[in-house]
């Protein structure tokens, strides 16, 4: 488990999930020589006798869907990917 984990981080409450947070990308997937990661956010699950479910969700971005989101700072990308999430709930 890389270090940088949401898992070592997270307030671990047996049965219910961590909220969602961005990850690192860089310590969960490997990428060619200049070619860029994409977005990763992770979700961590805690359950008995010190076991976890580690959820990730990598969110490739299409070029005609990027625009205005080099403009956004992390923060505003996650809270609108959120609301998007809370949508289809």
């Amino acid at each position: 488990m890389p270090v940088g984990s949401l898992l070592f981080r997270a307030a671990k409450q047996l049965n219910h999930p961590s909220i969602i947070s961005e990850a690192r990308a860089e310590i969960w997937l490997e990428s060619d020589w200049g070619k860029p990661l994409p977005g990763l956010y992770e979700q961590v699950f805690f359950q008995q006798n010190g076991f976890a479910l580690i959820m990730l969700w990598a969110e490739l971005v299409d070029e005609e869907e990027s625009d205005g989101w080099e403009d956004k700072t992390s923060k505003q990308r996650l809270q609108e990917r959120q609301a998007k999430w809370a949508d289809r709930r």
